[in-house]
């Protein structure tokens, strides 16, 4: 299930139950073909997710949490709960880092 092949990244996991993850408003993203492809106004690169990336990039639109990401992960797609966390932690340290989502605490 590793969903994060477009932006990698090494960071520390976060607090999965603490940390609100929401995307930037207002930053350009569009459907197309089962794929969300969006452009960073900050950096002016352009992303394409897909899959599993594509369906969380979608559920941070309101904002979530990344347990609340795994919780619904684990029951839509074939995944454990350890390796589920362990890659939407690197997915969304990718993201961060990307500076395509922002974070608040509960």
């Amino acid at each position: 299930m590793r969903f994060f092949a477009y932006l990698g990244t090494d960071l520390t996991a976060m607090d999965l139950r603490q940390t609100i993850l929401q995307q930037y408003p207002n930053l350009p993203s569009a459907e197309m073909d089962g794929e969300v492809v969006l452009m960073s106004s900050q950096t002016g690169r352009y992303y394409s997710l897909a899959g599993t990336a594509a369906a969380i990039w979608k559920a941070l639109h309101t904002g979530t949490t990344a347990g609340a990401l795994c919780a619904r992960l684990i029951t839509e797609y074939a995944v454990d709960e350890e390796t589920c966390k362990r890659e939407v932690t690197e997915f969304i340290q990718s993201l961060l880092q990307h500076k395509l989502i922002r974070t608040a605490e509960v």
